[in-house]
């Protein structure tokens, strides 16, 4: 019985330890058989190169200029991963709020295995705006990393994980289109109007 309650505890810890972790750790895998991220485009405004699995744990910080994503932008990526070669499963993550922790519901997609990943990613208007903030992209063999992989070491038994700098910025997209019904009320002396809105999260009324 005590063995049983003390595995309990092990895998309870395990949960929590995974359930977030801080931008600068650097997880450990091995890419030498070819399942690196070789190239990553971005709306074909920018494009990253790759870590090239020249470090034995197969991590790369890349700290070169950050790259400007527009909260609420779609942004169409194409990743190619194990130099057209090995097919590899893809996941990203961006530290939205910049607390400099990952979290699960900060993945942004994941993708399952190929060697070219294409598709559109949406900056999610609750992000809050930064500058040299932290963006993740993982790339696993054998399993699609999940929400709660952005540290696991030896994710899919083979991989590599890319660490970039980001900024955030606030355009037009990232300001919610609020409507207020009925528009243009008319109300009598000591008459009373319920008035409803629509398209923001929270909402201050002035006057109260």
């Amino acid at each position: 019985m005590k063995k049983l309650l003390f595995l309990g505890v092990l895998s309870f810890l395990s949960i929590r330890y995974h359930a977030q972790c801080s931008t600068v750790s650097s997880p450990t895998n091995d890419c030498s058989g070819g399942e690196y991220i070789n190239s990553i485009y971005i709306n074909n405004i920018f494009t990253w190169g790759n870590g090239g699995c020249g470090l034995s744990d197969a991590y790369t910080f890349f700290g070169d200029t950050p790259r400007n994503l527009m909260i609420g932008g779609a942004y169409a990526y194409t990743i190619m991963v194990g130099g057209g070669i090995t097919p590899s499963a893809l996941a990203l993550w961006i530290d939205l709020n910049d607390d400099q922790f990952y979290t699960a519901n900060e993945m942004i997609f994941n993708s399952s295995s190929k060697v070219m990943h294409i598709g559109t990613f949406t900056i999610p208007v609750t992000a809050s705006p930064f500058t040299y903030g932290r963006m993740r992209v993982r790339s696993s063999y054998l399993i699609t990393p999940g929400p709660n992989d952005m540290c696991t070491n030896y994710l899919g038994g083979a991989g590599e994980t890319e660490d970039y700098w980001i900024n955030l910025y606030c355009g037009s997209l990232s300001v919610p289109a609020v409507t207020v019904t009925p528009p243009n009320p008319v109300i009598c002396k000591s008459g009373s109007v319920t008035l409803t809105a629509n398209g923001a999260a929270n909402y201050t009324w002035t006057p109260t």
